[in-house]
């Protein structure tokens, strides 16, 4: 697939990202489909992590989960906090090749909208928020 059509995929799903509620039994329960999907595919150790920009809401992982993962894992959330979108995004927009090679981990981070309807003021403040797994 060219950049071009990669890049509009990934914008368009970011778009698409949208959280009605945000919260920590939202983030829990999440995170436990995102380690539960990686325990089927049995591919080795997964690690996931879903965070505010002021604290870990979830952090998981299965057997094979390394120190590394974590740290991967806190290195794709700065930047999605620094540039306000997804990892991936960040990457294609720079023109860089992915840096993925057989037996690498693959993930990314990616930072949740939460939905800016103007009846919000009924829900809890969903916050912002970022997965990474």
């Amino acid at each position: 697939m060219p950049i071009e059509d990669d890049l509009r995929l990934v914008m368009e799903q970011e778009a698409a990202l949208v959280f009605e509620r945000f919260d920590e039994d939202v983030a829990f329960e999440l995170g436990g489909l995102i380690r539960q999907a990686g325990k089927v595919l049995n591919r080795g150790g997964i690690t996931t992590g879903i965070y505010t920009f002021d604290r870990t809401l979830f952090y998981g992982a299965t057997s094979g989960g390394t120190e590394f993962n974590r740290r991967w894992i806190e290195r794709k959330f700065g930047l999605v906090k620094l540039m306000l979108k997804s990892s991936y995004r960040v990457v294609l927009e720079r023109g860089d090749k992915p840096r993925v090679e057989p037996g690498w981990a693959r993930g990314a981070a990616t930072p949740p909208r939460p939905d800016r309807r103007p009846d919000r003021s009924r829900r809890p403040s969903p916050g912002r928020a970022c997965c990474a797994g």
